[in-house]
């Protein structure tokens, strides 16, 4: 279980970035 924290947290950090940089090149 613990092996698989980091690929959550990896994950979950590219999805809230990739989140950021829609909103704000749909703001641009």
């Amino acid at each position: 279980m613990l092996d698989y924290l980091p690929i959550l947290h990896v994950a979950v950090a590219i999805k809230l970035f990739s989140v950021v940089m829609l909103a704000t090149f749909h703001i641009n």
